[in-house]
């Protein structure tokens, strides 16, 4: 990336990541991460650093932009999901986890991105 303007949505953990790496990359960023893929298209940046379901929903499935880009890179570090809850509420964190370990057991999480971003790894 040494030389080559790389978009990305403002503060995610990508920009960090990049930052830190110190490649020579120039790093743009916008409100929305939408904005970075236009100006990919358009050819004003040459790459977008995002998270991998959003990555894959603009490369395999966003009908203005399918085909038209590729997936270089996945981070081996997973992300986790995140849910904001009130401090003490235990019993809507409990459901939380619950559902979403069922939805990986039965395979729900994985239908979902396949649906959604068009790959579920």
């Amino acid at each position: 990336l040494k030389g080559l303007t790389v978009g990305s949505q403002i503060g995610i953990t990508g920009v960090f990541v990049l930052r830190k790496a110190d490649v020579g990359a120039k790093i743009k960023e916008y409100d929305d991460i939408g904005l970075a893929f236009e100006d990919l298209a358009a050819g004003r940046t040459d790459a977008v650093i995002c998270d991998d379901p959003v990555a894959k929903y603009y490369a395999n499935k966003r009908a203005d932009f399918a085909g038209k880009f590729n997936v270089a890179y996945l981070h081996k570090d997973p992300e986790y999901y995140g849910f904001c809850l009130r401090k003490g509420d235990t019993e809507l964190l409990e459901r939380l986890n619950k559902a979403i370990a069922s939805m990986q057991a039965d395979g729900t999480e994985a239908k979902l991105k396949i649906k959604w971003m068009g790959a579920a790894d």
